[in-house]
């Protein structure tokens, strides 16, 4: 903690004398996209000392054009910013913590719990959260548009198939056809593109305390015109009380998809599902 003072007290004064800092968002590997498990990781790696190899291994997105000793001074440069909770310190459990919590889609007590330092000056949802966002954009962009790729919430609400839909929980009944699922109506949210990978969470209980799989499809357009389309991993939903969850989507080049669907796959088992991004 002593040594990310002392990083944050050189910085500053540093940022005082030049106009040349790269500190100007979270994209740390200098790629034009601000995700958890390259920019969110670099952090949090660098606040835990780790350097060279050990901080830039597997966390440097495909398409970084940087080398790794130009990463580690890029995140050098970011502890100008790095100082979320506004305690004077960047630190792994706190700071780095936050953006990480932020990039996985975490938000409300979920993104803050147990992360904000106790002599910290920003420490409500809304003003950590506002901070995050405001350095979501690069000062040298000329169009002012942010770098990242979140977006907001789908609204899974139209269910088909026999499947049975009821405020925030769904249900494939035995009685629904194989192919019964529920689809998003968010339709602001097309098309989605995963060129450099991407991530969907999701808050998610089981009322019975059981457990209970769920899947999520990405297809081109509504059927009948759903191809190229893809399937994720099904993920276990389990206990009766709030846990989030999250599906990491490879790559998929240059394909759009314009329709987004969730299948329970499990038959009689109501599971919830909210804030899924």
């Amino acid at each position: 903690m002593r040594n990310a003072k002392i990083y944050l007290f050189i910085i500053t004064i540093l940022t005082l004398f030049s106009s040349h800092s790269h500190a100007s968002s979270w994209d740390m590997d200098g790629n034009d996209n601000i995700d958890a498990l390259t920019d969110g990781l670099l952090l949090l790696r660098h606040t835990f000392s780790l350097r060279g190899d050990a901080l830039t291994n597997g966390a440097m997105a495909s398409d970084s054009t940087m080398s790794s000793a130009k990463v580690e001074q890029r995140i050098v440069d970011a502890y100008a910013i790095a100082d979320i909770d506004g305690n004077g310190e960047v630190d792994a459990l706190t700071d780095a913590l936050i953006l990480l919590r932020y990039l996985f889609e975490l938000r409300g007590d979920n993104l803050i719990a147990g992360a904000v330092a106790q002599n910290a000056t920003r420490v409500s949802i809304s003003d950590i959260e506002q901070y995050i966002v405001d350095h979501m954009y690069s000062e040298n962009s000329d169009s002012g548009d942010t770098v990242g790729t979140v977006s907001d919430a789908a609204v899974i609400n139209e269910a088909f198939g026999g499947a049975i839909f009821e405020g925030e929980t769904f249900t494939f009944p035995s009685g629904a056809e194989a192919w019964a699922g529920f689809a998003n109506m968010n339709t602001d949210l097309y098309p989605f593109t995963f060129s450099n990978g991407g991530l969907l969470s999701f808050t998610g209980s089981v009322p019975s305390g059981g457990s209970v799989n769920v899947r999520f499809r990405f297809e081109y357009n509504p059927h009948p015109d759903v191809d190229p389309a893809y399937d994720t991993q099904s993920v276990t939903v389990s206990g009766a009380s709030e846990n989030t969850y999250s599906i990491s989507i490879p790559s998929q080049g240059n394909n759009t998809f314009s329709s987004l669907i969730m299948y329970v796959v499990d038959r009689d088992a109501p599971v919830t599902v909210s804030n899924l991004v």
